[in-house]
C-alpha cells in the first residue's frame, strides 16, 4: 500500500491530500460533506466512489429540511488523447474496483469547493470542481482540462431514490425529456411531489 501525505491548514477549512500513487484504501477512508439552508447535501469519498447508501452529489430535500432523494450520485467522466482512453471514476463491486481513475487522481481539496487534479500526462491535466448550492437542490460541477485532449465524456448516474432505500433493476420508470442546454429526468414515483423538486436536470 502507498503512502499518503496530508496537510491541514491552520484555521481547519481546507483539508488537502497528496494522493498520487495513493491507494483507493486510503482515498476511501476520508469523505466530504457539503449541506444547504434546504437541508440538501453533497457527500463521497475523497476518490469519488460512493461506499454508503446516503453516498451522493446531489441529495436533495423535496419537503425542506426532510425528504431527502439521491439525485445524482456519480457521474463517469472519460478523457481520450492521443489514442489512449482514460476513465476519471472509480466505482467499487463486489471488492472490486471498474473503474479505477483513482489511479489517474494527483490531488484532493477539500475547500470551499471540493477539487480533484487528475494528472493524465506529462502535459496533460484536468481539475473537477464541486460546488453545492446554499440554497436550491443543485450542484455544479466543472471541468477544466490543461493541455491538448480529443475529447471529454459525461455520463451522470441518476438514481432518484429516497435516500434510505437502494435502487432495483426493475420496478421504476424514468421520463427523460431534452430540455435547453440540457435534460430532465423524472422518477414515475416522484410525479406527486412538490413541484420544487419533481427530478433531476442536467446542464
Amino acid at each position: 500500500m502507498h503512502s499518503t501525505d496530508s496537510s491541514i491548514s491552520q484555521d481547519r477549512l481546507k483539508f488537502s491530500i497528496r494522493s498520487s500513487g495513493g491507494s483507493p484504501e486510503a482515498l476511501g477512508s476520508r469523505e466530504f460533506l457539503r449541506s444547504n439552508t434546504l437541508g440538501a447535501y453533497s457527500s463521497s469519498t475523497l476518490c469519488g466512489c460512493g461506499t454508503r447508501r446516503y453516498h451522493g452529489l446531489l441529495v436533495g430535500a423535496t419537503h425542506p429540511p426532510v425528504g431527502r432523494v439521491v439525485a445524482l450520485s456519480t457521474v463517469m467522466e472519460q478523457v481520450r488523447a492521443d489514442g489512449r482512453v482514460m476513465d476519471l471514476a472509480t466505482n467499487e463491486f463486489d471488492g472490486a474496483m471498474s473503474p479505477e481513475g483513482y489511479r489517474w487522481l494527483d490531488s484532493v481539496t477539500d475547500g470551499v469547493a471540493v477539487e480533484w487534479t487528475y494528472r493524465l500526462g506529462e502535459a496533460l491535466e484536468l481539475r473537477k470542481r464541486l460546488l453545492l448550492s446554499p440554497e436550491q437542490n443543485a450542484v455544479v460541477l466543472r471541468y477544466d482540462i490543461d493541455g491538448e485532449f480529443d475529447t471529454l465524456t459525461l455520463r451522470p448516474f441518476t438514481n432518484l431514490r429516497d435516500f434510505h432505500a437502494l435502487r432495483h433493476k426493475s420496478g421504476s420508470h424514468f421520463d427523460v425529456r431534452t430540455i435547453s442546454n440540457g435534460m430532465s429526468i423524472a422518477a414515475d414515483w416522484m410525479m406527486d411531489l412538490s413541484k420544487s423538486f419533481c427530478g433531476a436536470r442536467i446542464m
